[in-house]
């Protein structure tokens, strides 16, 4: 509820992140693209990210640019 997400849609997370660092990461824009072709078939899509991914996550919801679709815990306390 605190994100504007709802029942009426299925909700698929992403995680940019990784322990093994950024060789092993996926540029933003494909996760961007993913989260926008996700949404075109009816997803909302939740990004979600640990404390130094934030920025990371925050770039992929702006570039997505599908506001309320594409959300993201970077900025949101959750407890």
């Amino acid at each position: 509820d605190r994100l504007g997400l709802t029942r009426a849609r299925p909700v698929v997370g992403l995680n940019p992140g990784g322990a093994f660092g950024a060789a092993k990461h996926w540029p933003t824009r494909h996760f961007a693209d993913l989260a926008r072709a996700l949404v075109e078939r009816r997803a909302d899509v939740l990004v979600l990210c640990g404390p130094s991914e934030r920025e990371i996550a925050r770039k992929i919801v702006a570039e997505a640019d599908r506001p309320g679709r594409v959300v993201g815990v970077a900025d949101t306390p959750l407890s």
